[in-house]
């Protein structure tokens, strides 16, 4: 497990890789939400999905990542640093509701 700068990079490359989804959810849902894609090429509905599946999966391996981060003793170390303890509110929710 790293430790003091390793261990803030790790979480600084996390919060980098969450920014770039929610820019990028954003995105797709101010697209979807216009309908200019689909009116401009047919094909931009199975483009859109697609890129909703990417976003989706990352999503989901970014949960898997962050609980397995914050099991033991590191999850106690990493909960004080005020990046990981965003991420972790933001995708599995407040950790002090059970």
């Amino acid at each position: 497990m790293p430790e003091g700068p390793e261990l803030e990079a790790l979480v600084e490359a996390l919060q980098m890789e969450n920014d770039l989804l929610a820019t990028e959810v954003a995105a797709l849902r101010a697209e979807l939400a216009s309908g200019r894609r689909e009116e401009e090429d047919p094909s931009a509905r199975r483009i859109a999905a697609e890129r909703l599946e990417r976003l989706t999966r990352a999503e989901r391996d970014l949960k898997w990542l962050l609980r397995r981060l914050g099991g033991g003793t590191r999850g106690r170390i990493l909960r004080h640093l005020r990046g990981y303890r965003v991420l972790e509110e933001r995708y599995l929710g407040d950790p002090r509701r059970g």
